[in-house]
């Protein structure tokens, strides 16, 4: 069993944080998972990664996924209302997972483990 480390990422670096974990993570198959009051917790999607951003006029977390081969073939999730941004990362420093945390609930993008 690994030991997991998690982090919350301060508002003022969200931008910057979500660039590098991008750049660490873009091309990992990936879970999403949504849980909210109204809706219960449901896994979405599970898909390759394209990457996360923060926009700092919507105030929003995008989440891009979609394949590299097709870049016709993808979708964005959109989050709104974000109050707090978690990263889990494994003992080894990986990436495990993101935790998106609104009013209402949170999203979790969980990254697969790499071989």
């Amino acid at each position: 069993m690994t030991d997991s480390a998690t982090t919350t990422l301060p508002r003022p670096q969200w931008a910057k944080e979500l660039e590098s974990f991008t750049e660490r993570n873009a091309g990992r198959m990936t879970n999403l998972e949504i849980d909210e009051a109204d809706l219960g917790a449901q896994q979405i999607l599970t898909w390759q990664l394209r990457g996360v951003s923060y926009d700092h006029a919507n105030d929003e977390v995008e989440i891009m996924f979609g394949g590299f081969v097709d870049p016709g073939q993808h979708m964005t999730h959109v989050i709104r209302g974000v109050v707090e941004i978690d990263r889990l990362t494994s003992s080894n420093g990986q990436d495990e997972a993101l935790r998106v945390a609104t009013a209402q609930g949170q999203t979790l993008l969980r990254l697969s483990i790499h071989e």
